[in-house]
């Protein structure tokens, strides 16, 4: 399981380095965006829309939680981040893979 740190803050899971963290936000969110796009197409029955993304969003935190805390989006990282350097609980070290991971996996699921 990721570790769980000050106020939910994210940071890469126990034994997992950064490297292992920012492929895992890269490829997590990668697949959530193209499940979204996929899902939501004019073309598609967009009826299951809502389960589909709903399932690859719980299978993504139950796969890649453990490796980055499967963050999947800066906004969420963001708030306990600054909340948890307001109590001087944990350094800014690791925010950069939840901002960067996340862009680039969304960009690379919207190629797809």
């Amino acid at each position: 399981m990721a570790k769980a740190t000050n106020l939910g803050d994210t940071t890469p899971g126990l034994g997992f380095g950064v490297g292992a963290a920012l492929l895992a936000e890269v490829i997590a969110t990668a697949i959530l965006v193209f499940t979204i796009f996929g899902a939501t197409d004019k073309k598609a029955d967009q009826s299951w829309a809502g389960v589909a993304i709903g399932l690859v969003l719980a299978a993504s935190i139950w796969v890649f939680g453990p490796i980055s805390g499967a963050s999947l989006n800066p906004a969420r990282t963001w708030g306990p981040t600054i909340a948890s350097a307001a109590f001087s609980l944990t350094p800014f070290a690791t925010l950069w893979i939840y901002i960067v991971g996340p862009i680039f996996g969304g960009l690379l699921g919207g190629f797809l």
